[in-house]
């Protein structure tokens, strides 16, 4: 503003003074201006609580210290740009709020809360519109949709993966494998079937394993019904006929010792002419290195034939 001057003598102006561009005549009065900063404990981003309380921080410039002013505020959706409605049919409302002060000093901030429901807003961004007015007069603005600084966003529920371990129940399978005199045998072949299995050969088990020097074998199997067959022995043994089923029900399932019979030969002793069996004749049985193995007196009856895989064995009169 310039102030214009005249200087009267009687009614006659005698002097004046109305430069409009001097400074020394002219006062400036400063134009109210606010900007906002919306946060939620000093964040951008709220949870989609069903309260949250946002703080919408007013910075005004030019207003007239001790003067009483009101400021105004509404919540809009930055999606639609329109008033933000919150619930629904009869109890929806928009969000508003509004603060009185009295500044102390022309320049200063104000906080403004606004408390709504957010659980329906995952996803979306809030912005502050806040009007000042003083009396009912509007002074100025701030109401820019695209301005950041009015801006919180309303956080995405974040997905909880829960992981589910599917762990089958096993069990194991153990027995042992025995010869003569309850001797263990080594190196024998078990095989592993479904219950189901009528031929048991290695290609269609489910496993195979071997004994070791204790006899013994084992199978890890999930809980169920199985089936246990000798799918190859040691020379001089025969396999068994028929296989063992076992249940999986446990921890462990503990067979029955697995006992093979040695092969049953019959050596006689014959008469050249007659063919008739001679008793009281001695046999000896020697392995193919010269070692004895065993020595008999010839009767009508079975020789048991001695399991000895690596050697061979011959049988000599004497």
């Amino acid at each position: 503003m310039v102030i214009f001057e005249d200087l009267y003598l009687g009614e006659n102006v005698v002097a004046s003074h109305t430069n409009i561009n001097d400074e020394g005549q002219t006062v400036t009065f400063g134009q109210p201006e606010i900007g906002t900063t919306a946060t939620i404990d000093g964040e951008k981003t709220a949870q989609p609580f069903e309260q949250i309380i946002i703080t919408d921080t007013v910075e005004y410039s030019g207003l007239t210290v001790g003067q009483e002013y009101t400021l105004k505020g509404v919540m809009m959706n930055k999606e639609t740009g329109e008033l933000l409605v919150i619930g629904e049919d009869e109890e929806q409302a928009q969000v508003t709020f509004a603060a009185t002060f009295t500044p102390a000093e022309s320049n200063g901030t104000v906080d403004v809360l606004f408390t709504f429901d957010a659980s329906t807003l995952v996803g979306k961004s809030v912005v502050v519109f806040e009007t000042l007015f003083q009396g009912e007069s509007e002074i100025t603005s701030h109401e820019n949709i695209e301005d950041e600084g009015q801006t919180v966003t309303v956080a995405v529920k974040e997905a909880t993966t829960v992981e589910f371990y599917s762990q089958l129940l096993r069990g194991k399978i153990t027995s042992h494998k025995t010869g003569a005199e309850q001797v263990p045998l080594e190196g024998v072949t078990f095989g592993l079937f479904d219950v189901e299995a009528t031929e048991f050969i290695a290609e269609d088990a489910l496993a195979t394993t071997e004994t070791d020097a204790n006899g013994r074998f084992s199978f890890e199997a999930s809980y169920g019904s199985f089936q246990v067959m000798e799918l190859a022995t040691l020379p001089g043994y025969l396999t068994m006929e028929e296989p063992v089923v076992v249940e999986v029900n446990t921890g462990s399932a503990e067979l029955e010792p697995i006992s093979n019979n040695q092969t049953i030969i019959h050596i006689p002793k014959v008469d050249a002419e007659t063919g008739e069996e001679l008793p009281g004749a001695t046999i000896e049985l020697y392995v193919s290195d010269g070692t004895l193995l065993d020595i008999w007196e010839t009767s009508v009856r079975h020789l048991p034939c001695y399991h000895s895989p690596s050697r061979g064995r011959g049988v000599r009169p004497t």
